[in-house]
């Protein structure tokens, strides 16, 4: 089924990521960008202060990276770069806003945004379709930790059905006599990653800047990144620009209007300089499994670019004392349930 030209589906799978387009339609943006700058001025009190907003730190590429708070937390960063800088974003994020229904896939697929799926939404979307149903928490736990570290699966007719039946996992052809059920998730992962990457360079080369939140996770407060926004830094070339923004849980609780009243702070800081001499000139980002070494220093470039984002947040945004995110858990990150 197509509207306005865009395949629609229940679920992101391979298939549909290879026809989907990134790169935003320029008369949706304007449009947005109109409707957008309307609405803020039509609510008493509503004000975004900006600072530090410069194209000479746009003079290369770069990956702008956000604190992640709320759903409606990319308004601001969107809005105040195409109002200022005319620099538009194609963000990346997780499939779960693909699966709220066709007129928010619609709205996405126009405005440039990359689904990025992960193993945790490929295990529930592949549960889904056999089942009907998504995971219950204790069967996400254990097939998690089954493809995670290899420990063995209870020895239940469901778990049997998910090792043993042949099927079209998101896309890629599983057959469990060939692959065993683990391994085959993982190539899953790694097609529709690539799949991924394929479209961001797409929109890369439209002019369009990729935007990612590091944290991976809503989080009322800034936690830890992970270390995949320093994977695509090294295979796209880019560096990382942090952008802080502060007061869009308290202005946009309920929908993309915000409240009376309110102040978001949208903060731009210098760009971080990516050290790329500091890994293997033969080192693929997402080509497989990362030694250990890499994976730390991954991690430690990752704390010290976070860092540089925490400074641009207003306190009450700033570190979450024990690292942790309140915010979605469990399936909830991966689909919508009736809790939101």
């Amino acid at each position: 089924m197509k509207i306005l030209g865009f395949e629609l589906t229940p679920w992101v799978d391979l298939p549909w990521m290879v026809n989907f387009e990134s790169v935003a339609d320029p008369l949706w943006i304007k449009t947005s960008i109109m409707i957008a700058r309307g609405v803020f001025a039509s609510v008493p009190s509503f004000r975004m202060v900006r600072e530090g907003f410069s194209l000479d730190k746009f003079d290369r590429p770069v990956i702008v990276v956000t604190n992640h708070t709320n759903y409606y937390d990319w308004l601001p960063s969107r809005f105040c770069l195409y109002d200022e800088l005319g620099v538009q974003l194609s963000s990346w994020i997780k499939p779960r806003p693909f699966n709220s229904g066709y007129p928010v896939q619609v709205f996405l697929s126009k405005t440039g945004n990359i689904p990025l799926a992960s193993r945790g939404y490929i295990l529930v979307a592949d549960y889904n379709e056999l089942f009907g149903e998504p995971p219950d928490a204790e069967t996400y736990r254990a097939l998690r930790d089954h493809i995670d570290t290899g420990n063995p699966l209870p020895d239940d007719p469901k778990f049997k059905k998910i090792l043993n039946t042949p099927r079209r996992m998101l896309g890629w052809s599983f057959d469990p006599r060939m692959l065993p059920y683990r391994e085959a998730l993982q190539r899953t992962f790694a097609e529709m990653m690539d799949a991924s990457l394929r479209l961001a360079r797409r929109a890369s080369q439209s002019n369009q800047f990729m935007h990612v939140y590091p944290e991976g996770i809503i989080s009322s407060r800034l936690i830890p990144g992970k270390i995949g926004t320093m994977q695509l830094a090294l295979e796209l070339g880019a560096d990382i620009l942090p952008i802080g923004v502060s007061g869009a849980r308290e202005a946009f609780p309920n929908g993309p209007r915000p409240e009376p009243d309110t102040t978001v702070h949208v903060r731009v800081g210098e760009p971080w300089r990516v050290p790329r001499n500091e890994y293997p000139s033969d080192f693929r980002a997402f080509g497989g499994s990362i030694p250990e070494d890499i994976r730390e220093q991954l991690q430690a470039h990752t704390d010290a670019y976070m860092e540089k984002l925490n400074d641009l947040l207003e306190p009450e945004y700033q570190w979450m004392p024990d690292g942790k995110s309140d915010g979605w858990q469990g399936i909830d990150r991966f689909i919508p349930t009736d809790k939101g």
